[in-house]
């Protein structure tokens, strides 16, 4: 009998302990909640569908705390709820809002000009930038707002119509003069007589401080890769992997053996494109 009520102080005084040590997690303070969201790396995606939906004080939270929306990231990436409908648009100007003007990365992946034009009216010191996708947001569009994109370093643009507009580089070249990371991959396409020489030209020409680029699905002459390392000294990453080079007349052409030495010697991270005639990037 002893050794049973031995248990059950034993027992009792545990159950005392946990409860003494469960917290309640709406009691902290709002900038260490704030704090604690940033730290766990949660993204405004999952702020604007889950978080701020937990409790009074969480919402509070999310919609006072700039620091949780200094990188918007709209991309869709594990979100399986099919019957929710979201408006992606509606929903980024709503996280722009609660950003303060403090917004420093930003990746749309569904978008308009207009909205890309609310945002860097709202946010003028945009330092990543990636259009991953975005159909609705035009030439016309971005080349308005690029020459309010004065600090931005990090560009990445992929598909959607704008991914074929390459005369834009020369646009973005002038206008971002801090451009150092820039990320272009095209749709797909068999077009041999559409050369994207222009696009080499105006990179080798506007954007000498460049550091890191990737071109994918690019056609290129072996003059405008030339031309790409004689005036972008800066480059410590040149990836060409998924170029095919032509020759002027529309026919395919080999990369030239001393491009590819000059390359590899000049650069520290250096990935040529495809050596031989009919080889054809892994996609």
């Amino acid at each position: 009998m002893g050794e049973s009520l031995c248990k059950k102080r034993k027992k009792g005084e545990s159950t005392e302990s946990s409860s003494a040590t469960t917290r309640d997690w709406t009691e902290l303070p709002d900038d260490v909640t704030a704090l604690i969201l940033v730290l766990s790396d949660v993204g405004a995606f999952d702020i604007l569908t889950k978080y701020q939906m937990v409790c009074k004080t969480w919402r509070r939270v999310c919609c006072n705390y700039p620091i949780l929306w200094r990188t918007i990231n709209m991309q869709l990436r594990g979100f399986r709820n099919k019957n929710r409908k979201l408006n992606l648009v509606k929903m980024c100007r709503r996280a722009v809002d609660r950003s303060s003007g403090t917004l420093v990365d930003l990746t749309l992946c569904a978008g308009t000009d207009d909205l890309l034009k609310y945002i860097v009216n709202s946010c003028s010191g945009i330092r990543r930038l990636t259009l991953a996708n975005c159909g609705k947001i035009t030439y016309e569009g971005l080349s308005e707002v690029a020459s309010k994109l004065p600090l931005l370093e990090d560009l990445h643009i992929s598909y959607g119509t704008l991914s074929r507009k390459t005369k834009i580089m020369e646009v973005i070249g002038k206008s971002c003069p801090l451009l150092k990371s820039l990320r272009w991959e095209k749709k797909f396409e068999i077009d041999p007589e559409r050369l994207d020489d222009e696009c080499a030209k105006a990179i080798a020409g506007t954007m000498h401080g460049l550091q890191h680029l990737q071109l994918c699905r690019f056609y290129l002459t072996n003059y405008a890769v030339e031309k790409i390392l004689n005036y972008c000294p800066h480059l410590e990453t040149l990836d060409l992997r998924k170029i095919t080079i032509w020759k002027q007349d529309g026919r395919r052409d080999i990369f030239r053996g001393d491009l590819e030495r000059k390359m590899t010697q000049q650069i520290k991270n250096a990935r040529p494109p495809p050596t031989g005639l009919y080889c054809r990037y892994i996609d």
